[in-house]
């Protein structure tokens, strides 16, 4: 046991070191994050190592036994069918608890503004492992050629790609990525070693290509869909003004930088703020690093305040994300005129208080 636990301790070490180290790399050359946003991730990355280290010891002690016994049960079912069924249902399973992929689609989801539904994200990945696992466990059983499968796979993910918005594009290969993780590995790989031998595991896994594929798709049929204006139609009281005058302050800084920002514009009066991603695509904003270009990821804080605080509450965000440097962000000012769902700031107004968004 001991030994099992210092083998994986050492894995997980070497796993984690080099990633820690390359960060460690970009933050001093190209990054610049806020030392409090370093030590988040810092201390992120030895709960992650440490959360890690118990999981994949729990596998080693648990999961790899177990799913052993479940294959070696099903490898006396009579039918083919039956056994590419049960495959369906462990590459659905294994996939849904799987959290690189439940991290994936929380991602898209919060990137996305919404219009991406993490739920919709996993159910495709889910069922793309599903249908992958049991064709893999059929092609074995009866001796079908792998080109079969792989050939046309990627014809129809190449096709996808054509008709697909890119953004489901770049979901898509992460999807292929995270349908083979550490929960995965050990429940949908040897299971069907013991069912169709030692061919087993590499058609079982394959459910990668497919959780990619059909991500890919359903970016070719929800284009335009997933884009539509929620609030379209929907009716909007339009709220003018009373006497006070008031302005929104739009600042774009380098992702990481966000919530500073909104630190140093509460203390400067303002009540809160909105934080959205975006990324740079001027001119002076496409850095290469080893010959590729890289579009910076930036956050976008929308504070709505009053007109006469407006200015010290601009300078002191310049101040706290040091706007005064060159490429670390700007900021600006545009006059209210009118607003609608903002019901608690009116009645802020309305009870004579400061009022900020």
């Amino acid at each position: 046991m001991l030994e099992l636990a210092a083998a994986t301790a050492w894995s997980v070490a070497v796993a984690v070191a080099p990633l820690l180290l390359l960060f460690l790399v970009f933050q001093v050359l190209f990054l610049g994050l806020p030392v409090k946003e370093v030590s988040r991730i810092l201390v992120g990355t030895l709960v992650a190592g440490a959360g890690l280290f118990l999981f994949l010891l729990g596998v080693s002690i648990a999961f790899l036994p177990f799913g052993k016994l479940i294959g070696e049960a099903v490898a006396t079912l009579p039918s083919s069918w039956m056994v590419a069924s049960f495959g369906a249902v462990l590459g659905f399973v294994t996939a849904w608890g799987e959290p690189a992929v439940r991290v994936l689609a929380n991602e898209v989801e919060e990137a996305s503004g919404g219009a991406i539904r993490g739920s919709m994200v996993l159910l495709a990945i889910c069922v793309g492992v599903a249908a992958s696992v049991a064709a893999g466990m059929l092609r074995i059983i009866h001796g079908i050629p792998l080109l079969w499968f792989v050939l046309p796979g990627y014809g129809l993910a190449l096709a996808a790609l054509w008709l697909s918005d890119r953004d489901f594009v770049a979901i898509a290969f992460d999807s292929g990525g995270v349908a083979t993780g550490p929960l995965a590995n050990s429940s949908a790989g040897p299971g069907p070693r013991c069912v169709v031998g030692d061919r087993g595991p590499g058609s079982a896994r394959a459910g990668a290509g497919t959780g990619g594929t059909d991500r890919a798709c359903a970016g070719a049929f929800r284009d335009d869909a997933w884009r539509a204006d929620p609030l379209e139609g929907a009716p909007q009281e339009i709220v003018k003004m009373s006497d006070e005058t008031y302005s929104l302050i739009v600042t774009i800084v380098r992702k990481g930088w966000g919530s500073t920002v909104l630190e140093a514009s509460v203390s400067a009066g303002a009540r809160g703020g909105t934080v959205l991603l975006g990324r740079g695509a001027g001119v002076n904003e496409r850095e290469k690093i080893f010959g590729v270009s890289i579009e910076p990821e930036k956050e976008i804080l929308l504070t709505v305040v009053r007109a006469d605080r407006a200015d010290a509450i601009l300078a002191e965000i310049e101040r706290a994300a040091g706007l005064e440097e060159v490429g670390h962000g700007i900021a600006f000012v545009v006059p209210v005129d009118k607003l609608v769902g903002v019901a608690h700031f009116m009645r802020l107004l309305q009870n004579g208080n400061d009022a900020g968004e």
